[in-house]
């Protein structure tokens, strides 16, 4: 997970050699600048996947992936080196039977399944509702559909274009692949009482916000409420 980058790299310092390409396919928005701190950025391909996991026991892993691409990543510098990398990995995860794509800007990419995450995962683990459950209440549509304005506002002011239209049409998608199913934070929250992602998530959208002077108050109350969750695990009401 995204809150574990560092430390796995540290760990794998003496495998990072000057020819080495990192590649983070990392839920979240931020990661690329981890691993710049282990190689230089002409040497990173970050991305992300379309695909829904469960661990319904150890050792076990199933996946939910939607229709489409499965995988999109690039470069953060483009440059010959991520090229043939970036090739590549595209290549070998088609032979594998996962759709993939090495896009010259991935960014757009990247923060349409950032913002569209932002919007149903966190309010799935404070509803403690399925995906299909909070689009199917209206006051959780609503709710996600404001997450969504706040980061396609944030994503405009950074350049990356307006990702509105791209959202509205993957709602019917998101219901219908990913409907009958607890995202990972809600996984992480309410199932298993691990540490979340929302730094990466509703945090990193918030931060964003605030360095624009974009204001964020969904996010900024997603955010709150997860991490006040996580900081008390061992104090909820069981039942």
């Amino acid at each position: 997970k995204a809150t574990q980058t560092d430390a796995v790299l540290a760990d794998a310092i003496n495998c990072i050699s000057e020819k080495t390409v990192l590649v983070s396919l990392q839920n979240g928005l931020g990661n690329e600048d981890v691993l710049a701190k282990y190689v230089p950025v002409e040497r990173i391909i970050y991305g992300s996947g379309l695909i829904g996991t469960e661990l319904p026991k150890p050792g076990t892993c199933v996946s939910k992936p939607e229709e489409g691409i499965n995988m999109i990543f690039g470069a953060v510098q483009n440059n010959p080196i991520t090229d043939r990398a970036g090739a590549e990995l595209e290549r070998l995860f088609i032979a594998g039977g996962c759709n993939a794509s090495f896009k010259q800007d991935v960014r757009p990419y990247i923060w349409k399944k950032v913002i569209a995450n932002c919007g149903y995962n966190g309010l799935s683990a404070v509803l403690r509702l399925k995906v299909k459950e909070v689009f199917s209440d209206k006051h959780g549509r609503d709710l996600v559909l404001g997450v969504w304005l706040e980061g396609c506002e944030v994503a405009k002011a950074l350049g990356i274009g307006d990702l509105w239209p791209l959202l509205e049409a993957e709602e019917a998608n998101i219901i219908a692949n990913l409907g009958d199913y607890y995202p990972s934070m809600a996984q992480d929250a309410v199932l298993h009482k691990r540490k979340t992602e929302i730094s990466a998530l509703n945090g990193a959208i918030s931060a964003y916000g605030k360095k624009l002077g974009i204001k964020t108050p969904i996010n900024d109350t997603i955010t709150t409420l997860i991490s006040c969750i996580e900081n008390n695990y061992d104090r909820q009401y069981l039942g």
